[in-house]
């Protein structure tokens, strides 16, 4: 077991202060820097649980949400959530074989706070990127992982939890949170080429009122913080008409130099109908367009935009509408105009946006019980892809463009994961994979898609983080705890 201490408490208040990094303009570098042929195409399906817990205990979790490619060794880096002591849920990522997805090793990261009751510490990552960058000429291969820690008392105060994973070994953990706020929602991260990350999100920040009483407001953020030291560079809320009060971040995409950010809005301060948000900034930080973006034949609820990707001059967006109409927004980076937006589905029940990535000249996009949509560059479906489980949905591509779904079969004590591994031509494994071709095409909206450019009303709006240093990290294995099952040829769960 290995303990890190923090030995003080800093405050950083930041406005404009910016850092310029070169960034990746499209996927097309990353692929040439990652082309390997050390991954076999071999398809795989994993169960991965809690071993058998005693008596007196309540949960049994092995969540993981999300996972990358390791950079070097091409494992595949698995993360989420697990219940180490059968009572809380601490933060873990684990490595499995790329060829077989066998369970190499785990970890698990608690953050201890006297602050905290027992009962209350709970920490879970959710998002995750790979970082490649020059440090006195010495290249780095790196993950930095992104979720969430309770930090005190109260159960819904949460903060930002970061760690990071240095050529494939743990490096750090810090703790950000807002003073005085309620809590820190993480929206996504993106890492940058020069050994910093940017991370979107929404929380609570104490204001004061006319009669002098205190109340908490909602806000939306954008974090740009370095890898190698941890210190926070940018943290501050965007200077446009959005409403924070009901507004969301939710990820964050960057190019050679330019950041792009999506989430919701409302239409206006009297209505609750989320329209689609797409920000454009420079690598400073500093805003350079905003727009909304509506479908014309919608009257109530609206649109959100979930994921986002980038490549050579097109942003591309996954949508959700009200959790049961998803899609896909083709958009000029130029002119932010509109050149195509499909539907791909349209389920009243559980059918909402889970994943979207993008591999040459394929978007794959995830639902809830859709491991993924295999889709062109306008969006018409080619292939559709179903695994077991059904919760939680994520997905990932690795250099030798295999596809690896990941999802759950529960909820609340008792969450275990599957992962499962289609290969590069869409081979499946198992009786409960699937991969078909498509009944019905994309159902193309594009007429239906209106553009509203946003006024900057106020200036921004600097965001204080506080790097919570109250308390301390405590890692161990957690390789003792998962059981891990092949599942090709199953039954289903």
């Amino acid at each position: 077991m290995e303990r890190f201490i923090n030995g003080f408490v800093s405050v950083l208040l930041i406005g404009t202060i910016g850092f310029s990094g070169c960034g990746s303009d499209s996927d097309k570098k990353k692929e040439d820097e990652n082309i390997s042929t050390s991954i076999p195409n071999t398809p795989f399906v994993r169960y991965f649980e809690r071993k058998e817990q005693k008596n007196n205990q309540t949960n049994s979790v092995i969540a993981f949400w999300d996972g990358v490619e390791a950079p070097k060794t091409h494992d595949y880096i698995l993360f989420g959530k697990g219940s180490i002591d059968n009572e809380d849920d601490d933060a873990i990522f684990a490595r499995i074989s790329s060829k077989d997805g066998s369970l190499k090793s785990a970890k698990y990261v608690r953050y201890i706070n006297i602050n905290a009751q027992a009962t209350n510490n709970a920490e879970t990552y959710l998002h995750g990127a790979t970082m490649r960058y020059d440090d006195d000429g010495i290249e780095k291969n790196g993950v930095v992982l992104v979720g969430m820690s309770r930090t005190n008392e109260t159960s819904d105060s949460t903060g930002l939890l970061v760690t990071i994973l240095e050529e494939g070994s743990y490096k750090w953990s810090k703790i950000y949170r807002m003073p005085n706020g309620y809590f820190l929602e993480i929206g996504d991260v993106a890492a940058d080429d020069d050994g910093t990350f940017w991370v979107v999100g929404y929380g609570y920040r104490a204001i004061s009122t006319n009669n002098g009483s205190i109340q908490r407001k909602s806000t939306t953020i954008v974090m740009h913080i370095d890898a190698k030291t941890g210190d926070i560079l940018l943290s501050k809320h965007l200077h446009i008409d959005d409403y924070e009060w009901d507004s969301r971040y939710n990820d964050i995409v960057l190019t050679d130099n330019r950041v792009y950010i999506t989430g919701k809005s409302i239409k206006d301060a009297n209505s609750r109908r989320d329209m689609l948000l797409l920000l454009e900034l420079d690598k400073q930080g500093e805003l350079l367009s905003a727009n909304k973006y509506y479908k014309s034949n919608e009257s109530a609820f609206g649109e959100r935009g979930d994921g986002i990707l980038y490549k050579n001059g097109k942003i591309y967006i996954a949508y959700e509408g009200a959790g049961t109409v998803g899609g896909i927004l083709k958009i000029d980076a130029t002119s932010k105009e509109v050149e195509k937006a499909v539907e791909l589905f349209t389920n009243p029940y559980n059918s909402y946006y889970r994943d979207f990535t993008l591999r040459g000249d394929y978007l794959y996009f995830s639902a809830n019980n859709i491991s993924f949509y295999k889709t062109d560059l306008d969006g018409n479906i080619e292939k559709i892809a179903k695994a077991e489980g059904g919760w939680k949905d994520s997905l990932f591509i690795d250099s030798s463009d295999n596809i690896i779904a990941l999802s759950n079969n529960g909820g609340g004590g008792r969450i275990a994961s599957f992962v499962t591994k289609f290969s590069n031509i869409l081979e499946k494994c198992g009786v409960n994979t699937s991969v078909y071709s498509p009944q019905e095409k994309a159902k193309d909206v594009t007429t239906l898609w209106k553009k509203v450019e946003m006024t900057t009303s106020y200036d921004d709006i600097p965001v204080a983080l506080v790097q919570d240093n109250s308390g301390y990290f405590q890692t161990g294995s957690a390789t003792n705890i998962i059981k891990q099952t092949s599942k090709c040829g199953s039954v289903s769960y």
